[in-house]
């Protein structure tokens, strides 16, 4: 049984397999990128409603999707940034890192 949030219909996506997508908790976009630096993960979403109530609600994880492959970045807590662009929102997420 998967974790809240990563239940995903991959089915719910378009057939381009040129495009990789991105599932995290209610929210379903493209892929922009991933810096494992900081842990930070970009997508952008077209579906605006709601935004703001599923990032405040959306798990400590998301999926990346992409041919046939699945891939689980993590965080253990996470700030974010939303930005709105032409067509939709980009949506950036990072790990909080600790201050030693």
């Amino acid at each position: 049984m998967a974790s809240e949030g990563l239940e995903v219909d991959i089915n719910s996506f378009s057939a381009s397999d040129d495009v990789i997508r991105v599932s995290w908790g209610d929210l379903l976009g493209e892929f922009v990128s991933y810096e494992s630096k900081n842990n930070i993960l970009t997508m952008k979403i077209t579906d605006k409603n709601n935004v703001f109530r599923s990032v405040q609600n959306a798990p400590l994880s998301a999926k990346i999707l992409f041919a046939e492959e699945i891939y689980i970045i993590e965080w253990k807590s996470y700030n974010y940034t939303i930005r709105n662009v032409v067509n939709g929102l980009v949506i950036s997420i990072e790990e909080i890192q600790d201050e030693q």
